[in-house]
């Protein structure tokens, strides 16, 4: 089914954002939310990202982020600033209505601009595809 662009991706604008966010993440990845909490604190929470999505009823709603990783690697003894993600999650109410997609995409494209704007030069992203893989078990007889 799709789904409506995010409606907002950025940093939580408050605390319940957040803890939104530290929900579904530890739901995806099997951890305590306070664990989860505590992750995004140690890695910056100035690299977090949300991404809000429309509600079935009532305003928009956390649906899912990730958390930037700024890094870099010299070439030719020159700083090329590049940037990855971690915790990319995505809320059960949204799976498979392609908003994780959308998430990495525009995370992936507010790291170009803002690595545009920083080298002053055109920034380079590249995209793999992603490939889901379902594993089925063969019924024994």
């Amino acid at each position: 089914m799709p789904t409506a662009p995010p409606t907002w991706f950025g940093p939580p604008t408050d605390v319940a954002e957040l803890d939104r966010l530290s929900g579904i993440l530890a739901y995806a990845f099997g951890f305590p939310p306070a664990d989860m909490h505590s992750w995004l604190d140690r890695a910056g929470l100035a690299q977090v990202r949300v991404a809000r999505a429309p509600a079935a009823a009532g305003p928009d709603v956390v649906a899912g982020g990730l958390l930037r990783i700024p890094m870099g690697q010299f070439f030719g003894g020159r700083s090329v600033s590049m940037a990855g993600f971690a915790g990319v999650g995505v809320a059960p109410e949204h799976r498979g209505s392609g908003l994780v997609s959308l998430v990495v995409v525009t995370g992936a494209g507010a790291i170009h601009r803002l690595l545009r704007g920083v080298d002053g030069e055109h920034a380079e992203t590249h995209r793999a595809p992603v490939l889901e893989l379902h594993v089925h078990q063969a019924a024994r007889a």
